[in-house]
């Protein structure tokens, strides 16, 4: 007879979630390796994996997988899995050829353009169109050899190397308008370019902002330092297996660092790695030290091969990884980021916590007005009443996103308490 404490609505549905959770790397490790699905799930529901599933943004990539498996997967879950990758497939070939509008755009205006991220890592996947992509990220400049080595952006002096600088942006409006997009937004390191709602381009000026890391933003502050010229294309350019790796681990330690990152960038890590085991690792060693990333990578590489390999077995450190990134969704989660700084705050041992985190986010340092706020930036007799204006702009833009913002922080140090 259990003499203990009663289990509570809320411990039920944690079970829940964690089982389910638990399942979903099993789906996860079949869908990659193209293993056999044996195992029905255990003490959880489909509706609670789907729903993981969903959050995750990796339907696609289990709803293909889970086809031929009627005997395990309810008829409602395959169908509506066949569905979503249906629909990721189409708009994967509408997506392709969208960008091949836009590079044949940009080669038009004789930019150098260097593919980012997930549309290099989708075609590991077992289709390409399995992995969700909400945009296509694309690094652009005009550039020139730089006598160091490598490239870096046109000009010599500073009035030269702005007029270059204003040149591209003038460029990269002109490709895009020609394609059909609309500038949504701007500022930061790159701008935002949509059409038809559901075409999306990120045309990137830089890789990290200045006020990221020193170490990653000083390390990526001419990110066409490695880029390798394409053998084909005269204006398209890449980076080797191992920068891209680099880049891919600082992109997601960006994520961690901030909101948080989704099991997505787990399955990513893995399938790169997979599919490129032969890297120069102890290029990749060096650098990583440079980047002051060398235990943060380890920790999500050892987790995705142990996740993922047909034999891998996860150590505790690297379940706790995986639920934390499974919760995670794709994009992170403002508790996260509340988490994150007033952790920072404990350890500078600052009392003030509300107040610091208010002022962190009302009141902006040189780097972030520079990118962000441009117009301040130049105007600095203005400034006194940016927070103002942010705030002002903040309640009507976003009033439901700033409010619960302000909930989640009060929730977090009253449960620091």
């Amino acid at each position: 007879m259990n003499q203990g404490n009663p289990i509570t609505e809320k411990q039920k549905e944690q079970n829940e979630y964690t089982n389910a959770s638990r399942y979903i790397m099993y789906l996860l490790k079949g869908a990659l390796n193209q293993t056999v699905l044996r195992n029905l799930p255990t003490d959880c529901t489909w509706g609670v994996i789907w729903e993981i599933a969903n959050r995750n943004c990796i339907e696609a990539l289990i709803g293909n997988y889970i086809q031929k498996y009627g005997e395990i997967v309810p008829a409602e879950i395959r169908d509506t899995g066949k569905k979503i990758y249906n629909e990721m497939l189409y708009r994967q070939i509408r997506f392709d050829m969208e960008y091949e509008k836009v590079a044949r755009e940009l080669e038009n205006q004789k930019l150098a353009y260097l593919i980012l991220k997930g549309t290099n890592i989708s075609r590991y996947y077992p289709e390409a169109s399995t992995r969700w992509m909400s945009d296509y990220d694309i690094l652009c400049a005009y550039i020139q050899q730089d006598q160091n080595g490598g490239y870096r952006e046109k000009g010599e002096t500073d009035e030269e190397i702005q007029y270059w600088k204003e040149k591209t942006c003038d460029a990269i409006q002109s490709a895009m308008k020609k394609c059909g997009y609309s500038l949504k937004q701007s500022g930061g390191c790159h701008n935002t370019y949509i059409k038809q709602s559901m075409f999306k381009f990120e045309m990137h000026y830089q890789l990290f902002s200045d006020s990221f890391d020193k170490a990653k933003a000083q390390y990526y502050q001419n990110p066409w330092k490695r880029a390798i010229p394409d053998e084909q294309r005269p204006y398209l350019y890449h980076y080797s297996k191992e920068d891209e790796y680099l880049y891919i681990v600082t992109h997601a330690y960006k994520h961690f660092s901030r909101s948080g990152s989704g099991i997505r960038t787990l399955i990513d890590v893995y399938l790169y790695i997979k599919n490129n085991m032969l890297m120069d690792w102890d290029y990749i060693s060096a650098q990583l030290k440079i980047l002051e990333l060398e235990k943060f990578e380890e920790l999500l590489r050892n987790t995705a091969i142990h996740a993922f390999s047909v034999e891998g077995e996860m150590t505790k450190e690297e379940w706790d990884t995986v639920f934390y990134m499974i919760g995670n969704g794709v994009y992170g989660t403002s508790q996260n980021r509340i988490r994150h700084f007033m952790k920072e705050l404990d350890e500078k041992n600052n009392k003030n916590k509300v107040w610091c985190y208010i002022k962190d986010r009302v009141w902006l340092n040189e780097n972030m007005i520079k990118e962000y706020f441009p117009f301040f930036y130049r105007h600095r007799i203005l400034r006194p009443v940016m927070p103002l204006y942010r705030i002002i702009r903040g309640l009507l833009i976003h009033p439901k996103k700033i409010w619960r913002e302000w909930r989640i922080l009060s929730q977090t140090v009253q449960n620091d308490k």
